[in-house]
């Protein structure tokens, strides 16, 4: 079981592993994952831990509104997105890459 923690603003920034007592009693364990975001409200870094091989410190880029790359503990690119404009004549949906 996992326990959510959201903001003021209702966005994730916490999740807790959780479990009940013998007695039935709900109790919260390890932090499992933490969620920052920047005053635009996009989430620029997630870090998880207690996870075993997701250990990992997520960041996010971003060009404006749209996220453009992430990457792991800063310096190892996951993902890039390439984003096309309306005015292009390609009407083919963001492009994935990574």
């Amino acid at each position: 079981m996992y326990k959510f923690f959201y903001d003021a603003w209702n966005r994730l920034a916490k999740v807790k592993r959780a479990y009940r007592t013998s007695g039935g009693i709900f109790t919260e364990g390890l932090t499992i994952a933490t969620i920052e975001y920047d005053a635009l409200g996009r989430r620029i870094v997630k870090d998880v831990d207690n996870c075993g091989n997701w250990n990992f410190e997520y960041h996010y880029l971003y060009s404006g509104r749209q996220m453009v790359e992430m990457r792991k503990d800063s310096d190892c690119v996951l993902k890039q997105h390439i984003w096309r404009t309306q005015n292009e004549k390609s009407h083919h949906p963001p492009v994935s890459v990574g």
